[in-house]
């Protein structure tokens, strides 16, 4: 067994949860830019992106491959965050309303509001992603095989050498995952799943063919 394998698990968690408390604080930021300078008309913009991708979640992960213990799971984790954060969000209202002469709280309650939204968003779309994962791992190695057979072609027709694209294709394997991850849990509008996942995952197969590809002929 691998040494360096639970130090690779811990880093691998730590850059994820990183990511997605980096994720949640930018989308905060540039949902309050938007809401102050792009739909300034449109206060419950973080709320129609949540109920909308929430109810693709709904409509889309119920027959999983993994079950219905899974979405079941899901759910009811993602239900209760909801509901404890609209109980949070009803009382930042209510407040509004008792203490309307507190300018702070009148002037940055939608803004609060919608903090939360893209909080709860975000997660939802970080657990998307991870249970995604499965479509990177299919794309991978249906291009690494396909890869090889183009290598041993390329190895039994005396084709030249790919050192240099070899070892960056190899270079980029975590960087294309982590692209996605990262613009899939940032973008501020409401999208599809598999309107980031798919092209992603197909670039990523790509990456793994063009670096099964080009490895040296002989070991």
């Amino acid at each position: 067994m691998n040494k360096n394998l639970p130090t690779t698990i811990v880093s691998i968690l730590f850059k994820m949860i990183s990511c997605i408390i980096l994720a949640i604080i930018v989308s905060i930021i540039v949902e309050w830019i938007g809401m102050a300078f792009i739909w300034r008309d449109n206060p419950e913009h973080a709320k129609e992106m949540l109920n909308y991708e929430y109810s693709l979640v709904n409509d889309s992960f119920e027959n999983f491959m993994f079950g219905d213990y899974l979405f079941n799971t899901m759910n009811n984790f993602f239900s209760s965050i909801y509901i404890y954060t609209q109980r949070i969000l009803l009382q930042i209202q209510n407040e509004q309303n008792i203490g309307s002469h507190l300018s702070f709280i009148n002037n940055f309650t939608d803004y609060l509001k919608a903090a939360g939204y893209i909080f709860f968003l975000v997660l939802m779309r970080a657990f998307v992603f991870i249970i995604s994962l499965p479509w990177f791992l299919i794309c991978g190695v249906v291009a690494f095989s396909d890869g090889l057979v183009e290598r041993s072609i390329r190895k039994f027709e005396g084709g030249v050498e790919h050192g240099m694209i070899h070892h960056l294709a190899k270079s980029n394997f975590t960087f294309v995952i982590a692209t996605a991850f990262i613009f899939y849990l940032g973008i501020p509008i409401p999208v599809h799943p598999s309107i980031v996942i798919i092209p992603f995952g197909i670039l990523f197969g790509l990456i793994i063919y063009i670096a099964a590809w080009s490895f040296k002929k002989y070991l």
